[in-house]
């Protein structure tokens, strides 16, 4: 089943994706393509809503990837948010947790807003990135 209706919700300019479930139904990369198009209409960071996934399959992983290749190429970077402990488990056990920003808080919404704060108080971009997600992150 392939999914490319995905509630979207802007948080200063970064769009936050609530994928969840659908996320997990979805195996024909659907999310992917809809967050593809996000970057090419400009947006570099991008944050993904992973509360409520059941199922972290080749198809989501895959996208992840192709989506977090996409976003540096334009400085930019994946937030993945609220993702379930068996996504932040395989990613490490495979090495590629570092490519991606982890925010599990329980007010994510907050937390995105003060990590667009940072970024629009450089206008460098994300030159300082690990030092501003450090202090705002924690």
């Amino acid at each position: 089943m392939k999914f490319t209706s995905y509630i979207i919700r802007m948080v200063g300019s970064i769009p936050m994706v609530y994928a969840g479930q659908a996320a997990g139904d979805d195996l024909q990369g659907g999310l992917e393509e809809v967050l593809l198009n996000k970057i090419e209409e400009g947006h570099n960071r991008i944050a993904i809503n992973l509360n409520g996934l059941k199922y972290f399959h080749s198809t989501l992983l895959a996208g992840l990837l192709n989506l977090d290749i996409h976003a540096k190429r334009s400085s930019g970077f994946i937030i993945l948010v609220q993702s379930p402990w068996f996504v932040k488990t395989m990613m490490d056990q495979m090495g590629i947790s570092e490519r991606f920003i982890w925010l599990n808080e329980e007010s994510p919404l907050y937390m995105l807003e003060r990590l667009e704060k940072a970024f629009m108080s450089n206008p460098e971009g994300n030159r300082d990135i690990e030092r501003k997600l450090e202090n705002i992150v924690g």
